[in-house]
């Protein structure tokens, strides 16, 4: 029986949305399989519609009436996407990430009830910003503040892979729920979820930092532009040669739409545009 794999992304609103057209292009430099964006509004649905239509992508398009305004409700909801992959494995990659190599492992399960998940950057649990992130979720789960400081990697929810077996997915989704008044909750959640379930940890090639991460290694997988650092504050222009690249190849037709909801793009542009 063949088992069928893809990758997916999910877009609210339409401030990421010129960055998921990157991570798009980015993608099918090194990737040709299947590959579904997720939209949850309006305006998310209508990049979603110019995206599919480009056959360059070669990406589906499925909009999901969800909605998302909540406080901390993307977060929340990214914990549930494994209730929405058409895939039997599915690897999941956030709209700020640019790939730069292969993503084979991110596909091979030893055990179809593990998780795959990736370390960010060289970044460990008894670090001094994610044990403190930890270590403030006492109030709701303290039985499994210990194990996870005591883990190691720091995991990141940029990037991440699973079956439909995967054992954590039945409890990632109600521990966030729990710990939603906290910074980035499902990260967390996952992060003190992993010493519990069978998971497998990709390392920090699989989600290297632009800021914090080794860009000069030449293996390399994703860069994580995480936080709105695509323009500033990044060691790297990778993100900008790639954005040029797409307008001049009016990629998604690009052109008639950018730089949409992203204020700090726009301001870029602006600027730029003033020289």
């Amino acid at each position: 029986m063949s088992t069928s794999s893809g990758i997916i992304y999910l877009l609210s609103g339409t401030s990421h949305a010129v960055r998921l057209v990157i991570s798009l292009v980015s993608l099918r430099q090194q990737y040709q399989g299947s590959v579904t964006v997720f939209t949850t509004d309006n305006d998310a649905a209508e990049v979603g519609d110019r995206i599919a239509s480009d056959p360059r992508l070669n990406t589906h398009h499925v909009r999901l009436d969800e909605n998302l305004k909540r406080r901390k409700g993307a977060y929340l909801f990214k914990t549930r996407l494994h209730e929405f992959s058409p895939y039997d494995v599915t690897a999941y990659l956030d709209c700020d990430t640019v790939v730069t190599g292969p993503l084979d492992e991110l596909f091979e399960f030893q055990d179809a009830r593990q998780m795959i998940v990736t370390q960010f950057c060289n970044w460990v649990t008894s670090g001094r910003i994610i044990s403190g992130r930890i270590r403030s979720w006492k109030d709701t789960h303290p039985e499994l503040v210990e194990p996870a400081l005591q883990f190691g990697p720091a995991i990141n929810t940029g990037i991440f892979a699973f079956t439909r077996q995967s054992e954590i997915l039945k409890h990632w989704s109600s521990v966030t729920e729990r710990g939603k008044r906290h910074f980035i909750p499902d990260e967390v959640a996952m992060q003190l979820l992993v010493p519990q379930y069978p998971c497998h940890v990709l390392d920090g090639r699989f989600n290297c930092s632009c800021i914090y991460g080794e860009l000069s290694s030449p293996d390399v997988r994703v860069i994580h532009f995480h936080g709105g650092k695509h323009i500033k504050k990044t060691k790297t222009d990778r993100w900008l040669i790639a954005y040029e690249s797409a307008i001049n190849e009016n990629i998604a037709n690009l052109k008639s739409w950018t730089p949409s909801g992203d204020k700090r793009l726009a301001a870029h542009l602006e600027e730029t545009d003033g020289v």
